[in-house]
């Protein structure tokens, strides 16, 4: 009781961390031929499409794996946090309302499958990742001094953590390119 990560405690200068790959579950939509109304269509490369990519997106769609391990084990190190199920967007932008703070991110390591790497183009795996939902992932913001911490207790629950951004004192969220140009979303 009272340990609950929550939304509200991101602090300037933390980094954002997700966990796993994001835009597998709005592809996955797309792979079981599902519309998604809050997406535009994502056409896949029916070339690229193997058995094994259909049963892994319907893996991720329907069995997504929760990060209860890297949560419960980095909790004193997690200033704040929140399921990936609303695209990243929606649900960073939880964590900041809820924190009154602001956010870049660099959409250029957002972390994809390999799925997802030989089916989409990288403007729909942004897409997916950014606003289509579904992933089940998790967004945590890590004070700086406790990264190497954090990243080393992801490492042995043999789990994949990305650093995405950083928690900003400007509102709102912007998303950056690697020459730090705004990108329009």
């Amino acid at each position: 009781e009272g340990e609950a990560l929550t939304r509200a405690g991101a602090r300037i200068g933390d980094a954002i961390y997700v966990t796993g790959t994001l835009g597998d579950g709005a592809i996955a939509l797309a792979s079981l031929g599902i519309e998604s109304e809050s997406m535009q269509k994502i056409s896949l490369c029916a070339t690229a499409q193997t058995e094994q990519c259909r049963q892994y997106f319907k893996d991720a769609f329907y069995a997504p794996v929760p990060r209860l391990e890297i949560a419960q084990q980095a909790r004193h190190l997690i200033n704040s946090a929140i399921d990936i199920s609303d695209g990243l967007l929606g649900d960073l932008g939880h964590i900041v309302e809820s924190s009154g703070v602001g956010a870049e991110g660099d959409i250029y390591q957002l972390p994809y499958s390999a799925a997802a790497q030989c089916c989409t183009t990288e403007p729909e795996r942004q897409q997916a990742a950014l606003t289509g939902g579904d992933d089940y992932e998790l967004c945590l913001t890590i004070a700086p001094e406790n990264c190497f911490s954090f990243e080393r207790l992801a490492e042995l629950a043999d789990t994949r953590v990305t650093r995405i951004g950083v928690v900003t004192d400007s509102a709102g969220i912007r998303c950056l390119d690697q020459q730090s140009n705004n990108v329009v979303m």
